[in-house]
This record gives C-alpha cells, structure tokens and sequence, in this order.
C-alpha cells in the first residue's frame, strides 16, 4: 500500500490500525455500517481481524440497511460474512419501507422496500431474523432512508445504555468531494478530541472513518493480502474490463450506479443466450461503448451469442455480425458488412435532412 509522505514511513493500513485502536480503547458501543460493497466490506474485515487478533472479549455491531432489491452476490456476500462471523457479530439487518431515492421514474421520487402491501411482489423473502418498522419505536412513513440511519444511531446508543457510540463508516475522499470535504473542512467541534477522521453526529455519539485516505488499490492490495472476502461481483466487472474507479455495487435504482446497472444485466447472464431490450439507452457516450466492448468479449471470450435491439445505428455496425433491419412489413437479416452496403439502410434515409454514409457507417446531415 502506498505510502504517506506526510506522516513519515507508515502506510494506510497502519494509521487506520492505530485509529481502531483508539475507537476501541476509547467507546464502549461500536458498530460497523455495512453495505456490502467494497469499502464498507474491507472495514468489516479489519475490524472484524482487530478484535480477533487482539483476543478482545467485545461483541461488533453490524448495521445492514437491506433495501429488498439488490444484486444476488451482494446479498450472498452479506449473508457469508454475517454467518462466518456470528461468533462476534451483533446484527441490526434491517429491513424497513423508509423511503428511498430512485431514478428508475418518471412519475415517483421515491420507492419503499419491504411494503407490507405489496408483499405478493416482494423480490425476494424477507431474511431470517431481520429487523421490522415494528422493533423500531421511532419510525415513521415521511422517513428516508438517511434519515432512519441518523435514528438508528441514537436509537442503539439509548439501547446499549452506552456511554460513547462510534458508528464505523466506509468512505474515502478520493471518492468524491463531499466526501473529501466531510473530513477536510474546519469543525474542530464536530470532533471526537482532535481526531480529524471522526464527526459527532450526537450527545456522545460520533461517525469514525477509519480508512479515509485510502485509495481504491489500497482496498483490494488489503483484500489480497489478507484473504479478505469480498463481493465477487466485483471480479465480474475487472473480468469486463471496467476501470477500478468506475466499478458500482451501490443500490441499482440511484442515478449513480445506473452505468454498473446495465453492464450488470450482461454480466450476471450464466446462459449461453442473452437478449437485451436497448442496452444502450441511456447511457453517456463513454458508457455506450464500455458496454458494447464487453458484449463483443462475452462473445468472444466466453462464446456467448447475443441478440439486443438498438436505436444506435453506430454501435450495430461495429459491433455486430449480422444485423436484422426492420423496414416495416419487411425484415432483412444480413451480415453487418453486407448490411452496410445493400442499400437498406440508405432507404430508411429518403428524406431531405438526413442521409447514411456507407464509407463511414454514418449518418450525416444534409
């Protein structure tokens, strides 16, 4: 791991191991929140690998907010570490129908998980031993789903009769700005002492950010060498080709993980077949072509045959073998070569405004 020039020869791994120590030499209730993404994910690890090592006879909480939809080796990477660690572990998964953002409607802001009526279109069962709006006295149905998190922490700091609550959180600045800002900016009385990596959110309760300055090769340096587990759908996304910095596990419905959404529907595929309506939609131009690179290697790689119906002419003809041109009654299917030049496509193109270039594959304005 790299290291800080800025605070002599020690490296990432080692400030975040002096910074649990202070968090668990110095607060009696300590939880975890975990998404089961990669940062949260090597948080758990680490602390999970503290305790173990050290032989502390402490129990670590573990806050699981389930939002009912999510990607299938998400939920099987929180169910394995829960299980393999319920020695140590309290779990808080809960499963509550606070509100939540979503970008998938155009006529709703927000959605709601776990709705009790409208249990018969559950994606999935509600886990064993999850946690209802009933075991939560301070719910109620205007809430978001932030919201319930800066409850819950008070909520549990009132529960465990504590008398300082750290609630572990897994974000980086090299993430964002907001997030850099969170810890940068000047608040030295929104800080436990003079700890900069920690934010009272609360009478003795306060946010810790054990692994701030940390770079994304640091997370999985961490996890390689330490044979940490870690969410797999991560391996399919390094196996596509998808950069680092640009890899999503987040809840499919925000805007941020919409790119990681329509690369997960070609990925997660275990058929020799996939069809897809519109891939493509939606997406920047850099996206668009991210994911007509990993179709053409699913193809070639793994031997898969794909059919996707497109509006972008460019991506078919580059892309495809053969392409099939509805030209309503008629259907023409011929390979993408032949397409280009069997004036078909220039036939779609009659008008006055526009016109396709069969030398470049284009259309070009008259």
């Amino acid at each position: 791991m790299g290291k800080k020039t800025i605070t002599g020869t020690k490296n990432v791994y080692e400030l975040a191991q002096e910074r649990l120590k202070v968090i668990f030499n110095e607060f009696d209730n300590i939880y975890v929140s975990f998404s089961g993404g990669k940062d949260s994910g090597v948080l758990l690890n680490m602390c999970i690998d503290y305790i173990r090592r050290n032989n502390l006879k402490i129990r670590l909480g573990v806050f699981h907010m389930d939002y009912e939809i999510q990607y299938k080796m998400t939920i099987d990477y929180v169910d394995r570490i829960l299980e393999a660690n319920k020695d140590i572990l309290d779990v808080y998964r809960v499963c509550v129908p606070f509100r939540v953002s979503t970008c998938t409607s155009m006529y709703q802001s927000f959605w709601r998980p776990w709705e009790d009526n409208k249990k018969d279109i559950w994606v999935r069962s509600m886990p064993k031993k999850a946690m209802k709006k009933e075991d939560f006295p301070f719910y109620n149905t205007t809430m978001w789903d932030y919201e319930f998190q800066m409850r819950f922490a008070q909520w549990l700091h009132q529960k465990k009769d504590a008398v300082r609550t750290c609630c572990l959180i897994g974000i980086r600045t090299q993430e964002s700005f907001n997030r850099w800002r969170c810890i940068y900016m000047s608040r030295k009385f929104q800080m436990y002492h003079k700890y900069r990596w920690t934010s009272k959110v609360g009478n003795d309760i306060y946010n810790a950010y054990p692994i701030f300055d940390w770079k994304t090769t640091d997370v999985w340096t961490a996890n390689g060498k330490f044979q940490w587990d870690y969410n797999v759908l991560y391996d399919l996304y390094y196996r596509a080709g998808v950069n680092l910095e640009r890899q999503r596990v987040a809840s499919p419905f925000i805007n941020e993980a919409q790119e990681s959404l329509a690369l997960y529907r070609a990925l997660a595929q275990d058929t020799p077949v996939i069809l897809l309506d519109e891939p493509t939609a939606f997406l920047d131009l850099p996206n668009r072509y991210e994911l007509a690179t990993l179709l053409r290697r699913l193809t070639r790689d793994e031997g898969k045959c794909i059919l996707f119906s497109t509006h972008d002419l460019d991506v078919a003809l580059s892309l495809c073998d053969s392409v099939a041109l509805i030209d309503t009654p008629s259907l023409h299917h011929l390979p993408a070569g032949e397409m280009v030049g069997s004036g078909l496509i220039e036939r779609l193109f009659s008008g006055e405004n526009a016109r396709f270039d069969p030398e470049t594959r284009t259309v070009r304005l008259r």
